[in-house]
This record gives C-alpha cells, sequence and structure tokens, in this order.
C-alpha cells in the first residue's frame, strides 16, 4: 500500500469517493488542485491541498515531493484543443514529475471502449494516447477502464429535463462510483494489480435512455426523455459559433458508434464486483439531499 497517494483531479465525482476512500483506510492524501478553497469546500477536512495546475511542471515537482503513489483522474475540458493540452500533455508532465519523484505507483481512469479502433475521432484518439504513454512509463502502473457511471446521469439535464443525445443503443454497465474507488484502493494493495488494465463494470446492463428515465423518475418524478438528434446538436454549433456543443455532439456521437467493450472477469477476481444498483445508488442520492447521509 502507498502511503502518501496525490491525486490529480481529486475534486469531481469520480475523484472524490477515491480520495475519501484511501483517506479513511489511514493514507495521507494530497490534492493536487488550481482552487484549493472549492476543493476545500467539495471534499471537507483531512486532505493536503496543493495548488498547481498540470500545464505548469513546476507546480507538479513541487506538489509530488514525498508522494509515493499518484492517480489521475483529469478531466480535459470542452474541446478538442483543452483535451488535448490537459488530459495528453497535462498527462505526459505528470508523467516526467512522478518518474524525477521516485513515484512507485500510478494509476489512472479510462473507458471500457477500444479505442484504438477510432482514430478519426478526436477525442478517443486522444485517449488513447494517454493509455499508450501511461503504458509506455517505467513508473508500474493500473488502468481502470470503467464503463458509464452514475454520477454521470445528472450533467444529461437541460433546464431540469432530461435529455438523450442521438439514439444511444448499447447496454451499458452502470457502475457506482463509490464501488470504483473501492476497487481503486484494493488495487493498490495488491502486485497481481500491475501493469493492467481492469473493465469495470456494475451489476445491471441498461442502455442510456432506461438509466436516464430509471434516474429521473427516481429522483425527480419525471417519465419523459427529450430526445435531440446528433445533426441538431452539431447545427447548434455550428450556427452559435460554440465549439463546445460541437465538442457534446461528436461525444454523444463516439458513445452512439462504440458502446462497452471488455470482461470484468479479472476485476471482480481481484478487486471485488461493484454490487450498487442504480435504485440503491438513487436511494442514497436522495437520503444525501435530506441529509441522512453524511460524508466523513
Amino acid at each position: 500500500m502507498v502511503s502518501n497517494l496525490l491525486i490529480v483531479g481529486g475534486t469531481g465525482s469520480l475523484g472524490r469517493p477515491v480520495a475519501r476512500k484511501f483517506r479513511n483506510e489511514g493514507c495521507t492524501v494530497r490534492i493536487f488542485t488550481r482552487d484549493p478553497e472549492r476543493a476545500r469546500e467539495l471534499l471537507g477536512d483531512g486532505f493536503d491541498l496543493r495548488q498547481g495546475d498540470v500545464e505548469d511542471p513546476g507546480s507538479l515537482d513541487r506538489a509530488m515531493e514525498g508522494c509515493d503513489g499518484i492517480h489521475i483522474n483529469l478531466q480535459g475540458g470542452n474541446t478538442d484543443r483543452q483535451l488535448e493540452a490537459i488530459e495528453y500533455r497535462g498527462t505526459l508532465n505528470i508523467l516526467r514529475a512522478a518518474e524525477k519523484a521516485g513515484v512507485k505507483r500510478l494509476s489512472t481512469i479510462s473507458y471500457a471502449v477500444d479505442l484504438e479502433n477510432y482514430p478519426h475521432i478526436p477525442y478517443a484518439a486522444i485517449k488513447h494516447r494517454v493509455e499508450t504513454a501511461i503504458v509506455e512509463s517505467p513508473i508500474p502502473h493500473t488502468i481502470f477502464r470503467g464503463s458509464h457511471f452514475m454520477e454521470s446521469l445528472p450533467l444529461y439535464f437541460r433546464d431540469h429535463t432530461p435529455c438523450l443525445i442521438g439514439k444511444q443503443p448499447h447496454h451499458y454497465h452502470w457502475v457506482a462510483a463509490d464501488d470504483y474507488a473501492r476497487m481503486v484502493f484494493n488495487a493498490y494493495q495488491l502486485k497481481e494489480a500491475v501493469g493492467r488494465s481492469f473493465d469495470i463494470f456494475g451489476p445491471e446492463a441498461m442502455t442510456m435512455e432506461e438509466a436516464l428515465l430509471r434516474y429521473s423518475t427516481a429522483m425527480h418524478g419525471k417519465k419523459e426523455i427529450t430526445r435531440i438528434p446528433i445533426w441538431a446538436m452539431k447545427f447548434m454549433g455550428y450556427l452559435m459559433f460554440d465549439r463546445r456543443i460541437r465538442f457534446v455532439a461528436e461525444l454523444m456521437e463516439f458513445f452512439g458508434q462504440a458502446g462497452e467493450n471488455g470482461n470484468p472477469i479479472e476485476a471482480n477476481r481481484l478487486l471485488g464486483a461493484p454490487t450498487t444498483t442504480l435504485e440503491q445508488w438513487c436511494d442514497k442520492q436522495k437520503a444525501e439531499r435530506r441529509g441522512e447521509l453524511v460524508e466523513d
């Protein structure tokens, strides 16, 4: 087990559960963030907050001093250019700093998709370059290739209305971030997890429409979904000269093509299978809203 873990991207919906899991298990957790005050609001006490930016190698060098592990959970922004700068070049900066600091273990989140099959899609191509850079690094690594996360479902709402972009015909094994965080922690305890990529699948398979409808009904009492064609999103982006809208359209088009790939058997055997159903996850979200669950 690492004793001092640096998390890059520890304030997002997938980073916070990992940070809390490691802290609760007795690990010193350092959070690399551009906004320490915001990080403190989101995470609470008990974390070592270090200000910096992945595009600033010097800040990475300073933050990584004394760390023996690093977990990368970078979110690259809303355009291909931001994705390239933050996720790919940012990862290269992280790897250089980690090697200089003598980091012993490294992990990252990726997607349960055969990214190399989609070189014509910038989003997939950049993600594949990130994975390749990590695999080729001399630092012992573990890659978690997650299916869709339940925490992403609120992002499909626009003006309080659930929106499905494109047809999205594929079934996904939706994962709760707390289950994922537990698997990340368990991987750091095992030599067998080094140099491996694990496919992380939840216990239930459902289409994006099915998951969104079940979430919307449980959380908001809304049983209807607005459907937006991909071409309409792209046209809106061009009409408004908004690259972010076009990026979302292209991302959803990629999801509609790629679906979910991989096999979770090894991840489940070594790290413990995810068990949280969508209904259980929604019940927890509602309890947290009522103040019945308090984060440690």
